[in-house]
């Protein structure tokens, strides 16, 4: 069938009784329906306790772990790890708010305590619209992504925390000599962007020091080197004293 032979996870679930019961707890008039359920999280596990998995199929039971059906069908809470009520608190604000779809990232667990990151849409079957009771709940691992996502921030962190240790000033110019970027560092406050980016060559340096990185510019890009200048040269009106001016060329036609 389609639901057994769909290639993401598939849960079916029965809502009928959590939604009978969010309405009697729930007292009449709350405005931050969020805020009450989170001060309240005995009652959001009673809401969780409602919940019945009626059935999954056999992408659902990769993803769990699961060997067979059995470990996941029946009660909600059986397989749900404390962690996950967080984001069930979410779905109870959906369906106070009478939404038949939704979809939220977050942490899950397999059947043996193993940790996911999914991303789960749940969604009303037709004809349960009046009272839940058949939802399809889909989840997809993504698992993969959020560590590549986290590696990279990580990634980044270090290297804007390097950036910042820096004295130089860190720029990229395009073949015309034009400034397009300024890199954050630790002379940023004294070379900010303001002053830098848009500028030509020309208005960053005094005349010499601007033909000496014009040359290295476009030695660079020609050769695809790195290539180094002495100056001695005020950088866009702040005295730098001598320093060294590093150009390397990039893929894109550019230098820094």
């Amino acid at each position: 069938s389609l639901f057994e032979d769909a290639p993401v996870a598939l849960w079916e679930e029965d809502f009928f009784e959590l939604d009978k019961r969010l309405k009697q707890a729930l007292p009449s008039g709350t405005g931050d329906v969020a805020a009450w359920l989170h001060a309240h999280p005995d009652v959001v596990r009673e809401l969780a306790s409602l919940v019945r998995v009626t059935d999954v199929n056999r992408a659902a039971l990769r993803l769990a772990g699961a060997s067979q059906k059995s470990e996941l069908v029946g009660s909600l809470m059986a397989t749900m790890a404390d962690r996950a009520l967080e984001h069930f608190e979410l779905e109870l604000v959906h369906i106070a708010r009478g939404d038949l779809s939704f979809q939220w990232e977050g942490l899950a667990s397999t059947v043996r305590d193993e940790p996911l990151f999914i991303s789960t849409q749940w969604m009303v079957a037709p004809g349960g619209e009046k009272n839940l009771h058949r939802v399809l709940v889909a989840m997809t691992d993504v698992s993969d992504r959020v560590r590549a996502e986290r590696a990279l921030q990580a990634s980044e962190a270090r290297m804007r925390a390097l950036f910042a240790a820096m004295n130089d000033v860190i720029v990229i110019m395009d073949q015309g000599g034009t400034c397009i970027e300024s890199v954050s560092t630790g002379a940023s406050r004294e070379y900010s962007p303001d002053r830098l980016v848009g500028r030509s060559a020309q208005e960053v340096f005094a005349p010499e020091g601007a033909e000496a990185i014009l040359a290295q510019v476009q030695l660079a890009l020609a050769e695809r080197v790195t290539t180094e200048a002495g100056l001695s040269q005020d950088i866009a009106g702040s005295r730098t004293g001598s320093r060294s001016a590093s150009v390397r060329s990039q893929t894109n036609g550019s230098c820094w």
